[in-house]
């Protein structure tokens, strides 16, 4: 597909000729790939999770009220670190100095999905110099590697952020929020479209963690506090999301065809606005099986 593509520019000598042809091309390659399951869905090769179609399988991580939490001013930051098992950093951004606490087990679940072959990536809409800083100051237990070098620089920033508003919003194999190629597809040509069509590639099967409900149709949703949610220190946060990724991958594999980001949403049927789901349920379940708990 991505020859078929390049090749308009060497059929048309126009650009408006060439434009249309690739318009026509993707649209083309978006029904194929609509009616033919045997593109998506997922397996398990040597104990990683990929793509069918032997593309990576991704998962975008937001940052804010998801990975991290503000922590408005210096004495709460210091409480926080009195208190074993939490995480808390400083950064300098932009001239001010701002605390964040990383959200218990987020950095262990990061490092569980990673070693079933998941590409973990960050997405935020805040400042791009503060994003960078965050994801500099943050580091893993055990190795001490900062989050930044560890995910090699891997930060969507704001520019490229896409919820439901894509024109290919209806495929059920797309990420958002990350950039499609739609209505921006047509004016590309050469190298850019090369990485637009690649980056388009990688999201065949991917899904995205967020605290806002309905950012993405390949979506795991843990409500904010302040909707009714978990509160920020759930101990069964890392459980919890593990668990409905087992599930998930479970079901995909027994239906040849399936996205990851589809079966997600088919077992994703916790409700956790509910108190009485924090502690106990069959996907924390799962999620203790699985780390052998």
């Amino acid at each position: 597909m991505l020859i078929a593509i390049l090749g308009c520019q060497l059929l048309f000598s126009g650009a408006a000729s060439a434009r249309t042809c690739v318009a026509d091309q993707l649209r083309k390659s978006v029904s194929r790939a609509e009616s033919v399951s045997s593109g998506f869905g997922i397996m398990i090769r040597d104990g990683k999770v990929i793509g069918r179609n032997g593309d990576p399988v991704v998962a975008a991580f937001d940052l804010d009220e998801t990975l991290v939490r503000s922590i408005r001013t210096t004495e709460g930051a210091r409480a926080l670190r009195r208190i074993p098992g939490r995480h808390v950093v400083s950064i300098n951004a932009n001239g001010a100095k701002a605390h964040y606490e990383v959200f218990p087990g987020m950095l262990d679940l990061i490092q569980d999905l990673q070693a079933r072959g998941i590409r973990v990536t960050i997405y935020s809409a805040g400042d791009p110099q503060r994003n960078q800083a965050l994801l500099k100051a943050i580091r893993l237990p055990k190795t001490n590697e900062t989050l930044f070098s560890h995910l090699k620089g891997r930060l969507v920033p704001r520019s490229e952020i896409r919820y439901n508003l894509d024109p290919l919003d209806s495929r059920p194999d797309i990420l958002k929020p990350l950039r499609s190629l739609g209505h921006e597809a047509a004016g590309m040509n050469g190298p850019a479209l090369e990485r637009a069509w690649r980056a388009h590639a990688d999201l065949h099967n991917a899904f995205i963690m967020d605290d806002l409900k309905g950012t993405s149709i390949h979506q795991i949703w843990i409500p904010s506090p302040s909707v009714g949610g978990p509160p920020y220190e759930w101990a069964q946060r890392r459980e919890y999301v593990l668990g409905l990724f087992s599930e998930a991958v479970d079901l995909a594999v027994r239906n040849p065809g399936m996205s990851l980001g589809s079966a997600l949403k088919r077992v994703q049927n916790v409700n956790l606005l509910d108190p009485s789901q924090w502690a106990a349920n069959p996907l924390i379940q799962r999620g203790r099986s699985v780390l052998g708990r």
